[in-house]
């Protein structure tokens, strides 16, 4: 069953029509169409899961019918629920987002480590004039 195959059949089965999920999505009905004939092959995990929020169904199904592993993978082995949580929310990101995240990230460890040098640092000094 192909990705277009798999919205069709999930859009009756919500009993939805395809003017109903283009509205969800932001977009038209003629998108939903052109997507249900495969139009575009090349579906993207973000465009599965916006279709899965759209349809109402877990975005696990909707990316095993866009052909991608779900994420669960990566969750099972995260044992903090918020860590997982944060984990899966990254996944669900649009690619500006993670950038954005992945930036925030490096400034963190920048700064972290600026201020772990600076603490060491100021340690030493301390020593030296025996304070």
């Amino acid at each position: 069953m192909t990705f277009g195959q798999w919205v069709r059949k999930a859009r009756r089965a919500a009993d939805l029509t395809q003017e109903d999920v283009g509205n969800r999505l932001g977009t038209s009905q003629g998108y939903v169409s052109s997507v249900e004939r495969d139009d575009d092959r090349n579906v993207t995990r973000d465009t599965a899961k916006s279709f899965a929020a759209a349809l109402g169904v877990p975005a696990k199904e909707a990316l095993q019918a866009a052909g991608f592993a779900p994420d669960e993978k990566v969750i099972t082995y995260i044992t903090d629920p918020d860590i997982a949580d944060m984990v899966e929310a990254y996944e669900g990101a649009a690619d500006r987002d993670k950038e954005l995240v992945k930036t925030l990230l490096a400034k963190a460890r920048e700064m972290e480590k600026e201020s772990s040098i600076g603490g060491k640092r100021s340690d030493r000094d301390e020593n030296a004039t025996g304070q």
